[in-house]
């Protein structure tokens, strides 16, 4: 069946009518403004478990710097980014001590002087894993002009923090 050159255009002028036709209503759908609500939330991660060490042995003018370890357990469920680690000190003078002078961090030194500790390695940290970090060490600042009676018996006071 042969369809006219009048029927062709009568199709056509019908089909670019239901199509604008469906375009307009679309639009008059979406052209309505609402509102809604809906919350959404954060989670929260358990931190980092740090235990520093001890210097082994005794601080004084005659002493070798003490070297300082870390470790680092991830108490997250999920592997984490291996943290720094960065010790710190402060110095609480002996009470019992009548020495004249002060005894504070100026007479103590870390080695590097940022404090920042060297992982053993740099992978990611699994959950429930553990790293070790070294590369600080503590050392008496030794004054051969200055009397530093002061700081006998002081204690040292070491902070890891892990970030």
């Amino acid at each position: 069946m042969k369809f006219s050159l009048k029927q062709k255009l009568a199709a056509a002028g019908l089909v670019t009518a239901v199509t604008l036709g469906g375009g307009l209503a679309a639009f008059a759908f979406w052209s309505q403004d609402s509102t809604g609500s809906g919350t959404a939330s954060t989670g929260s991660q358990s931190g980092n478990h740090v235990t520093g060490s001890n210097a082994a042995g005794a601080l004084s003018p005659s002493s070798s710097p003490q070297n300082l370890t870390a470790s680092v357990t991830n108490a997250s469920p999920h592997d984490e980014a291996v943290p720094t680690v960065t010790v710190s000190f402060t110095v609480t003078k002996d009470p019992n001590n009548q020495a004249s002078g002060s005894c504070d961090n100026s007479n103590y030194v870390l080695s590097p002087a940022n404090g920042v500790m060297t992982p053993a390695d740099n992978t990611t940290l699994a959950s429930g894993g553990s790293r070790s970090y070294s590369g600080v060490s503590i050392n008496y600042v030794n004054s051969a002009s200055v009397n530093q009676d002061a700081c006998q018996g002081a204690t040292v006071n070491l902070t890891y923090t892990a970030s």
